[in-house]
């Protein structure tokens, strides 16, 4: 099978060969937000298949996409924040830059940790992972 964006992957020295059993889902957007990978875990979360690559625009799908995909291809630094979907999906969501051989922020590698209906529920696991990153124990 044919990769597309190839020359995307290539420029960021990511193999998403090693992205693709996970078990927690993982997506790249490119710098226009257009989703370029999804793996298995993150379109069984959001309910995709692949005709979404390549077609789908996170700041379209996600309306939290400025808290989240956005800021990170503005400011080029990690976020962790809640994701909700047109669809009624919430989640949490770690995003960080993806840079070229120069340093540019080309594009996001978004992993999600956790999708349900319920906004109580995403709530209820950020607390819990906020308290065990603040942890010093």
């Amino acid at each position: 099978m044919t990769m597309p964006y190839k020359d995307f992957f290539a420029a960021i020295n990511v193999n998403t060969d090693i992205l693709e059993p996970l078990h927690c889902g993982i997506a790249i957007f490119n710098s226009e937000s257009i989703l370029i990978f999804a793996n298995a875990a993150y379109k069984k979360y959001y309910n995709l298949d692949d005709s979404c690559i390549g077609r789908l625009n996170g700041t379209e799908f996600f309306l939290t996409a400025n808290q989240g995909l956005l800021e990170v291809l503005k400011t080029g630094k990690g976020v962790f924040c809640e994701s909700v979907t047109i669809t009624g999906l919430f989640g949490l969501t770690y995003r960080w830059p993806l840079r070229n051989k120069e340093g540019d922020v080309v594009g996001c590698i978004s992993e999600n940790i956790s999708v349900s209906p319920t906004k109580n529920k995403i709530q209820e696991l950020r607390k819990i992972v906020n308290d065990l990153e603040n942890c010093n124990g």
